[in-house]
């Protein structure tokens, strides 16, 4: 994701993560960095919290399997929603 030229970007730009996603691929942390990049006619960034993972544990890529907090278990649709509110261009 880091490597693409994310700079051409000038669509609108919705980012959302989890605060608790271990994922060497997609931290948490690191969110902001792809809307800074990005030159998005509108951005935002939603971090999603809650779900049966805590944060707090380190970063690995057995993080990346299913049912982690980058898949939203038990916040499916509070995170649709979100979407389908930015697709209508209001916030997330």
């Amino acid at each position: 994701m880091f490597d693409l030229r994310l700079e051409a970007i000038k669509a609108p730009v919705l980012i959302v993560g989890h605060a608790a996603d271990n994922c060497v691929r997609s931290p948490a942390e690191l969110m902001g960095n792809v809307t800074a990049r990005t030159q998005g006619v509108r951005k935002q960034l939603a971090t999603v919290t809650g779900g049966p993972i805590n944060p707090g544990r380190p970063p690995s890529l057995p993080a990346c399997e299913v049912r982690e907090p980058h898949d939203y278990i038990d916040q499916e649709s509070e995170v649709a929603a979100g979407i389908m509110r930015f697709m209508r261009g209001g916030s997330y």
